[in-house]
């Protein structure tokens, strides 16, 4: 015998399905319901929940869930003390206080107001959303966001659904936290508590789409977590009344997706019934028993098959079965080739004058993009290698290949690479691969214009829209270099700026198929727009690149930048001498910035500069003040710097020369505009070495 406090969970466990037989008729698992003392031939069913407790259910009148101690209460009608007492446990002194209105006696109740929902309980908390979800560990649980947004409300152990259209709620239907205990409140015995989040159907209609229905709240909130106007029925024995049904069918389509088991699909038959034929969409799913669980199961691939399920509508639009929700596209961060030059399934263009290196750049950009290949001398390896100039020697060096990076860029993996270069010669390439290192890779093809006669079937292609390029692209997921974008024109225009964007547009068609593009183009031999011809050619790809050559200096930068901030990159490609036999051609990062931060770095040498200037000139005026008569050539040679500059700094200071032959200085008030003798004021205690006399 007990005689402490019982633990009731742990009582109800150990209890089991006793409680339940030993007051039910039971056929397998169901038995009429003795609340009600069912006729209707809707039975009560008896279900083991989570935690090994048992439950039963009642489908029809009651529309009510029982544990062991609220069967006993409803069936052997004792209070809730008495119950635990017949199950063979004992209560502390004082009973826990239950949720407030949460009955189910036949005395009606009255609808609530939602100024008075406002205060009913009180607020959901994401601690609540936190406990709540430990008890659904084989569904997924809707955010704190979407629960909040939908109204809910706690009061003691249970969170509140409001059931409501319009200015008033019809009924609250309350969900323990911890156990799949259901509860209603404020819901007159036999009234139609509606549908749960109808008033999404108005939102549905004025938008043009349709709305599901499903069979929980819990679905409901995940549908519209998700982006799915959806609304939840009761129970899956619900009634429904012609006012729910005409606010329903505003929503066209209408997707029936009920729980997968008997119960749940007889609820959606009756209302399939109640709705228009061509209106109504049934939707199946193997393999979980209700949305909670299929979301759970697919993850982040949930809204994407939903999404599929529903267009599969025979009533939708070609629009909603084709056109893919917002909510369905991918919630990856942008993946790149090479991280912010090359992006994946994109085009981008690479611009610079003659000779600036460009082809050289982009060999070296395939070089990275090829990543790790099978070693020729072991067919289970992974590595790639470097190879040096000399590569016929039998002595010839191999030097394990990094293929991560490119220009300091990550490679995150590497793509087979087709270059098509209709413009270099073979021999050329070959030269220049060599000198990179690159003796052999199984996934770099190169695909010049010298087989457009030794093999007609083999020639390049004429367009970026060649079908061959496309299967390329589609089965291989290849990356393409197209060099350089002028041997692609065919009959266009390069400054008709619409025959260039549908030019342009086949490239990105194109890239966005496989792994991504980068076409190569000529500067413009006047100006400093960066790039030859009409606007489309670096307004239609993700990321349109200017290369710049000064000197051994090379300069990346933005033309016009989609796919990530503006930056600017300085680098020297360095020629090392030839019996170095390592590597002929390399790449050195001078500088990488984001391009606020080169504006932020030019005001702060801009800054430094002038601060500089400020001092300088400061000494030049002491250096002036100590010997009116010092020359410019002693001052310059004084400060270390140009006789032009010294006589700017000292105008900075109110100085200037008097004669340029044998020197001497005036002070003036401003500075001196011009260069002539007696300029200004002479400065009071220094004698005009002119010949004016003592001042």
């Amino acid at each position: 015998m007990n005689t402490g406090k019982t633990d009731l969970e742990a009582l109800k466990r150990r209890v089991g399905r006793r409680p339940f037989e030993d007051r039910l008729n039971l056929t397998g698992d169901n038995a009429p319901c003795p609340v009600h003392k069912s006729k209707d031939g809707t039975p009560v069913s008896l279900w083991k929940g989570d935690g090994g407790i048992w439950f039963a259910t009642c489908h029809s009148k009651c529309d009510t869930t029982w544990d062991a101690i609220g069967f006993v209460e409803a069936v052997d009608e004792v209070d809730f003390k008495e119950a635990v007492a017949r199950l063979g446990g004992k209560l502390a002194p004082t009973r826990r206080v239950e949720v407030e209105d949460a009955t189910d006696e036949t005395t009606p109740q009255p609808t609530l107001a939602l100024e008075a929902w406002a205060k009913w309980g009180r607020e959901l908390t994401e601690a609540d959303v936190t406990r709540f979800e430990k008890s659904r560990p084989d569904s997924r649980t809707p955010g704190f966001a979407i629960l909040k947004k939908l109204g809910c409300r706690v009061q003691g152990d249970y969170i509140g659904f409001p059931y409501r259209y319009g200015e008033k709620i019809y009924g609250v239907k309350l969900r323990h936290m911890d156990e799949k205990r259901f509860q209603w409140a404020h819901k007159p015995k036999g009234a139609d508590a509606g549908m749960f989040n109808l008033e999404t159907v108005d939102t549905a209609h004025w938008m043009g789409e349709g709305c599901a229905v499903v069979e929980s709240e819990l679905d409901a909130a995940l549908m519209e977590e998700s982006g799915f106007p959806a609304v939840s029925v009761p129970n899956s024995n619900a009634k429904f009344s012609d006012e729910v049904i005409e606010i329903l069918t505003r929503a066209s389509p209408i997707f029936l997706i009920g729980d997968q088991d008997t119960p749940g699909q007889a609820c959606m038959d009756a209302l399939q019934e109640h709705l228009p034929a061509k209106q109504a969409h049934r939707i199946y799913f193997d393999g979980a028993k209700d949305v909670g669980e299929l979301a759970n199961q697919l993850g982040e691939g949930f809204a994407a098959h939903i999404a599929t399920l529903q267009k599969e509508a025979p009533h939708s639009t070609w629009g909603k079965r084709n056109i893919p929700l917002i909510q369905t596209l991918t919630s990856n961060e942008p993946k790149w080739v090479i991280d912010r030059l090359l992006p994946f399934g994109g085009l981008s263009i690479l611009c610079s004058k003659q000779g600036g290196n460009k082809s050289l750049l982009a060999l070296l950009a395939a070089k990275a993009i090829t990543g790790a290949i099978q070693s020729p001398d072991d067919e289970h390896s992974t590595l790639a290698f470097d190879v040096s100039a000399d590569f016929a020697a039998d002595n010839h060096k191999r030097i394990p290949f990094d293929g991560t990076t490119f220009l300091g860029r990550a490679v995150p993996r590497p793509y087979p690479v087709y270059y098509i270069d209709r413009e270099n010669g073979e021999s050329e390439v070959t030269r220049r691969r060599l000198r990179i290192g690159l003796l052999a890779r199984d996934n770099l093809r190169y695909w010049g214009d010298w087989n457009d006669w030794t093999d007609p079937r083999k020639a390049t292609p004429d367009a970026p829209d060649d079908p061959r390029l496309l299967e390329i692209a589609a089965k291989e997921k290849a990356f393409f270099v197209f060099d350089s974008l002028q041997d692609w024109y065919g009959e266009i225009s390069e400054i008709d700026n619409s025959e260039v964007v549908a030019l342009m547009n086949k490239f990105k068609r194109l890239a966005r198929v496989g792994a991504g593009v980068l076409v190569l183009h000529h500067d413009a031999k006047f100006g400093d727009t960066g790039y030859r011809g009409a606007t489309g050619f670096v307004g239609v790809p993700d990321m349109s690149i200017g290369l710049e050559k000064n000197g051994d200096i090379s300069t990346l930068r933005a033309i016009r930048f989609r796919q990530c901030a503006n930056w600017l990159m300085d680098f020297k490609i360095h020629y090392t001498p030839h019996e170095d036999k390592v590597r002929t051609w390399s790449v050195e990062v001078l500088l990488d910035q984001t391009e606020s931060d080169a504006i932020a770095a030019a005001k702060k040498e801009k800054a430094e500069k002038a601060s500089k200037a400020e001092a300088d000139a400061l000494a030049v005026a002491e250096l002036i003040e100590k010997d009116p008569y010092i020359s410019q050539g002693d001052l310059a040679r004084a400060m270390k710097t140009s006789e032009k500059r010294v006589k700017r700094l000292a105008g900075l200071e109110g100085w200037a020369p008097v004669r340029q032959d044998n020197g001497g200085w005036m002070w003036v008030k401003g500075k001196p505009e011009k260069d002539a003798p007696g300029a200004g004021v002479l400065r009071p205690g220094f004698s005009d070495p002119g010949g004016a006399g003592d001042v």
